[in-house]
């Protein structure tokens, strides 16, 4: 029997996560380059109302979040590969679970260039990108080969720390800042709010992609993991919340054109001539973050491709894809500004359709077809 369904969820990796290691997988996969990148992204755009675009994003994702874990407990222990197959149909939901994979592989080469950016404007300013490229795809490579339990445990470590040192991060500039630069209130209007909103919910939104991806593997796969992953949102809200207090120290107008207000943040840090230039070890913290971010993305790719292509072992195309998440970072995303426009004109757009649209699509078939398999 020539079988051309993908491959089962459960076939591939034989890991086993806890409640807790979701949560904290779910703050790190977000916040490790939320507070690096988007102060920026929403000054720009919202200026001094920026706390109200991160309320108004923090909402809409709580909510987005709330209807994938639904989806998640109506297919049950399946990602987004099979739970497509099984709701669309096998043609239609392999070309949709494709489109998927294109996504992901594609958000791992973004997070790849993001990497490359911080390593070359922090730490290694005159090293060729592809070398540095070709270390980092190495080190996501043996975490991804390593799989699902590793990289989890690593999250236990590091987003407790990472978390700890944005709270010292803004006790040590707590002198610096003024609310005065998030007045006036909704001078322009409320379209810079929103605007600057639906970046904050492109990025929370990114929670969805452990919630497909990763509550499979559940130990405890129940309707807990809808209040662990809804809470983490909000947790990531009040972070995001500490972020944009970079516009209360260096205004909206200064923080709009640094190209990392968080390591301005941390250069600002100076007590008493006694405490300062913490930079490089606060940002090798946040670059550990990334790298494990980075690990996910492509440890997702490889696993929904293997399943894809009915591929027994994801660890066989570890290597092939690795170079294809090289090439796209560096041809597709060739310096800052293209980056920076994608961010803020087509990422948006990506989160809508594949962490809004067809996640509910998916769940009101589900529904049609009453659908809930025996977990």
């Amino acid at each position: 029997m020539n079988d051309k369904r993908p491959l089962d969820t459960l076939t591939i990796e034989g890991g086993r996560i806890s409640l807790q290691q979701l949560f904290f997988l779910c703050i790190i996969f977000v916040i490790s380059t939320a507070d690096i990148f988007l102060p920026n992204y929403v000054a720009d755009v919202a200026r001094e109302d920026a706390w109200i675009s991160v309320i108004i994003g923090t909402a809409a994702s709580m909510v987005t979040v709330w209807l994938a874990c639904k989806l998640q407990l109506r297919v049950g222990r399946r990602n987004i590969v099979d739970s497509c197959d099984t709701l669309l149909g096998h043609i239609l939901g392999r070309i949709v679970s494709l489109l998927y994979i294109i996504t992901f592989i594609t958000i791992a080469a973004l997070i790849m260039r993001e990497l490359n950016e911080i390593m070359l404007n922090v730490f290694l300013m005159r090293t060729p990108i592809l070398a540095v490229s070709i270390a980092m795809i190495l080190v996501a490579a043996y975490g991804a080969f390593h799989g699902l339990e590793t990289f989890s445990r690593v999250s236990e470590i590091l987003t407790p720390l990472g978390i700890l040192i944005l709270i010292l991060v803004i006790l040590f500039n707590i002198t610096d800042i003024q609310l005065k630069h998030f007045t006036p209130i909704l001078y322009h209007g409320i379209m810079p709010s929103l605007h600057g909103g639906l970046l904050i919910f492109t990025w929370l939104s990114q929670v969805v992609i452990i919630v497909f991806m990763v509550t499979p593997y559940l130990r405890e796969f129940d309707y807990r993991l809808t209040h662990v992953a809804v809470s983490s949102v909000a947790v990531l809200g009040i972070m995001m919340m500490l972020g944009v207090l970079a516009i209360a120290i260096f205004g909206p107008e200064r923080t709009a054109k640094l190209i990392f207000p968080a390591l301005y943040l941390v250069r600002n840090i100076d007590i008493h001539d006694f405490i300062q230039r913490l930079d490089a070890f606060i940002f090798a913290i946040w670059v550990g973050g990334i790298t494990v971010k980075m690990i996910m993305m492509y440890y997702f790719s490889v696993l929904m491709t293997s399943q894809w292509f009915r591929i027994p072992s994801y660890k066989t195309i570890i290597p092939p894809i690795g170079v294809l998440i090289i090439l796209i970072s560096i041809v597709m995303f060739p310096n800052l500004h293209i980056l920076n426009i994608f961010f803020r004109a087509i990422l948006p757009y990506v989160a809508a359709i594949f962490a809004v649209f067809i996640p509910l699509l998916l769940l009101v078939i589900s529904y049609r077809k009453n659908f809930n398999p025996k977990l």
